[in-house]
């Protein structure tokens, strides 16, 4: 090679390095320059139904709840996610995105629960393709009264480089068939490190439905999952746990339910050996407040073995009988709520890695 081509080669590759980097330095001061939180308590918009029946209270007087994490519509069987091991950072294709969302919101108004608690509904996201999902699932539940926080809000991610995860903007929504008279959005604490692009805008939303003589608050949840910080994951729940107690001293009826990142099912007595994976870590029981139950508790030890898991290891296809699977959705609730039946809802992960979870309870007056 002649030494001027050779000099050639070396300015192009020198060129193309120096482009390299400062491309990956201005990226790194796009994403910290342009990341924010969300502030605390914030109002949500409240978008009233045609259904207002007011909530009774009383034994006689039957009601329903489900929380389901739908997942942006892409877990279908055959889908496997990049961080959890798996091949893809986005659904298949938005068709593919938007009937898995149809059919999750099909299976709720099939089954037409007082509440529906969702998770990882996408508002406008690379991942899904920028549709609305809030708003499709809303068009199959125009009677229920509806309400969003914003839970995922993040700067668009270049990683994993073949299909970069990009934008997100997705929530986690409430609907009802009462009334609802008011909602605010609670941000929960995160990892303040490189991580926190990745666990991006964690919350909680709080619901108040009026009843007679008292209220109903409704906590709406979708914990971390990502983070190796169980003081922070622990810090989430503690936040939680507070603000649900302090509706409860005040008389109030509190329901918790929503995707915990936790096995709920795990011998929590035995403490993190007992975790089938290192991040679904058990729900230390004892971090509930004084007047609240876990519903799984509240069965016999046949049909909690029995009763089917809510969620499947998202890193590889799911094959049943040896997909991993854990129970992460549930509920959690005061003690003047009468629990009266709770079941996981066993759709095979058709349209989702998580199953719904269904609970009926009444109101002691």
């Amino acid at each position: 090679m002649k030494a001027s081509t050779k000099k050639k080669v070396i300015w192009l590759i020198t060129g193309l390095l120096a482009a390299v980097l400062l491309f990956l330095v201005g990226y790194f001061i796009y994403l910290f320059t342009t990341y924010k939180r969300i502030p605390d308590k914030v109002e949500l918009r409240i978008v009233h139904g045609t259904n207002r029946d007011a909530l009774q209270t009383g034994e006689n007087v039957t009601y329903s709840v489900l929380t389901y994490n739908v997942g942006f519509g892409a877990y279908v069987p055959e889908y496997s996610f990049f961080m959890d091991g798996g091949k893809y950072s986005r659904a298949f294709s938005k068709e593919a995105a938007l009937q898995a969302i149809e059919g999750s919101a099909d299976v709720v108004k099939q089954l037409q629960p007082d509440f529906v608690l969702l998770q990882e509904l996408d508002l406008r996201a690379t991942r899904s393709y920028h549709t609305n999902q809030y708003e499709l699932v809303s068009s199959y539940l125009p009677a229920y009264t509806s309400l969003y926080a914003v839970n995922f809000n993040s700067a668009y991610l270049l990683y994993p480089l073949h299909e970069p995860h990009g934008k997100s903007n997705s929530c986690i929504a409430l609907y009802s068939a009462h009334p609802v008279t008011s909602a605010i959005r609670r941000s929960l604490p995160i990892e303040t490190d490189f991580s926190k692009f990745f666990d991006l805008d964690r919350c909680y939303s709080v619901a108040e439905i009026p009843t007679k003589g008292k209220k109903l608050f409704i906590y709406n949840v979708h914990l971390s999952a990502y983070s190796s910080d169980e003081k922070m994951r622990n810090a989430q729940m503690e936040l939680l746990f507070q603000d649900m107690e302090e509706q409860y001293k005040q008389g109030n009826y509190v329901i918790c339910g929503g995707d915990f990142n936790r096995d709920l099912k795990a011998d929590w007595t035995k403490g993190l050996n007992a975790s089938k994976d290192t991040w679904a870590q058990p729900l230390d029981r004892t971090m509930l407040p004084d007047g609240f139950v876990m519903g799984l508790d509240q069965l016999d030890s046949n049909t909690l073995q029995s009763m089917p898991d809510t969620n499947r290891n998202a890193g590889t296809p799911y094959e049943p009988g040896i997909t991993t699977t854990y129970t992460l959705d549930g509920f959690i609730y005061s003690d003047n709520v009468n629990m009266l039946s709770y079941e996981t809802i066993d759709l095979q992960y058709e349209y989702s890695d998580h199953n719904p979870v269904y609970m009926t309870f009444s109101l002691i007056p």
